[in-house]
């Protein structure tokens, strides 16, 4: 049994997390009626009675306020959970970052089909009866076959959107639950049934090179710049690097959207949108292409070079899947890892290298 605080009535306490408030000790075996409210990290709560011990959980009685604060709810809340992380407590909890809503629409829709993109164990996580949390399924993974179907989301926690997810198991059987759009480092778990898999990319260069700064690095320097407002989580690409004028080549079958100079972040720089998303090549010293040119996978497109916010010769190398938003802490892109070949991303381990630092967004040339 998890150990629990010693209360004594009239006492307040503070919920430590989201937590259930019930109509009676204990979790198990319960119906929906039974939950009466869902309580907020930082609620102040009022003790009236306890403990009582239920399903191998120490419960309080306690008042609650509604969520208008106009009235009162007496019921019955877990002080701990069974690992022993507190519910309930007489100290306030440490403030919690909250994630910024996104400005636009969702990405998905309910009742619409998805399918993984992330390769590796991606848990399913499901709601724990004693403290409303998510929680990874102690029995199943997400399967690798799909589609998925939509069926609750978008919910905002950990700083991660999550959806909610029909899913047929290899047994035959349909588990519900929940998978996050993104992990919390930037790598993407879900897309629409709609783009064709498996999405396969060239190296974005002719020759080998090392991987100098991967996806999601020196999170403390880069959340001093943002997109569409939103402080950046980390390093948001790739960087290769390499000597100044080595061609630079399509990742795949595109057609060129964005091109221009950022002097104070990317320098010379190419977008190009394809089928399934799109992909930026940064820090270029020329470039081959023209807006709205199409080019073919493993085409040249420029020179590498050492320009805008640039501190060596470099390669950087961003990716975006369909649908994405600039406002999600990576400006849309993510982690490009899962779709280049292992031996194309040997770390590097030289001396004298230093992360490439983004300038500020400048208004007249927002960054791409």
């Amino acid at each position: 049994m998890a150990d629990s605080p010693e209360f004594s009535p009239d006492q307040k306490v503070y919920a430590q997390t989201h937590i259930n408030l019930r109509s009676s000790p204990g979790y198990l075996g319960k119906t929906a009626a039974d939950l009466l409210l869902r309580v907020k990290p930082g609620t102040v709560l009022r003790i009236i009675q306890g403990p009582e011990s239920r399903d191998n959980l120490l419960w309080w009685q306690v008042s609650a306020p509604k969520n208008d604060g106009e009235e009162e709810v007496e019921g019955w809340v877990a002080a701990a959970t069974a690992r022993g992380r507190r519910l309930i407590d007489a100290e306030a909890p440490a403030p919690q970052v909250q994630p910024i809503p996104p400005a636009g629409p969702p990405a998905f829709r309910r009742g619409e089909s998805v399918q993984r993109v992330a390769a590796g164990s991606i848990p399913i996580y499901v709601e724990d009866l004693a403290s409303g949390q998510l929680q990874p399924h102690p029995q199943y993974t997400l399967p690798s076959a799909g589609p998925f179907s939509i069926i609750g989301g978008p919910l905002l926690q950990d700083e991660l959107t999550w959806w909610q997810l029909r899913c047929p198991l290899p047994n035959g059987e349909v588990l519900t639950g929940w998978v996050p759009e993104s992990t919390a480092r930037g790598m993407r778990v879900l897309i629409p049934d709609t783009i064709p898999t498996p999405i396969t990319i060239h190296k974005p260069f002719q020759g080998r090179f090392a991987l100098s700064q991967g996806f999601a690095a020196n999170p403390d320097f880069y959340q001093q710049f943002t997109y569409a407002g939103v402080p950046l989580r980390g390093h948001n690409g790739l960087d290769f690097a390499m000597p100044t004028g080595t061609r630079i080549l399509a990742a795949d079958k595109g057609v060129v959207v964005k091109l221009g100079e950022d002097r104070q972040g990317f320098g010379l720089f190419v977008l190009l949108r394809h089928t399934w998303g799109q992909t930026l090549y940064a820090h270029l010293r020329f470039v081959t292409v023209q807006y709205q040119q199409e080019v073919q996978a493993q085409q040249v497109i420029g020179l590498s070079g050492n320009s805008g916010a640039s501190t060596g010769p470099h390669l950087h190398f961003g990716l975006r899947l369909l649908p994405f938003r600039r406002d999600d802490g990576w400006g849309g892109y993510c982690d490009p890892t899962p779709f280049l070949s292992a031996s194309d991303l040997v770390q590097y381990r030289g001396e004298g290298w230093h992360p490439a630092p983004p300038g500020p967004e400048d208004p007249k040339l927002p960054r791409p």
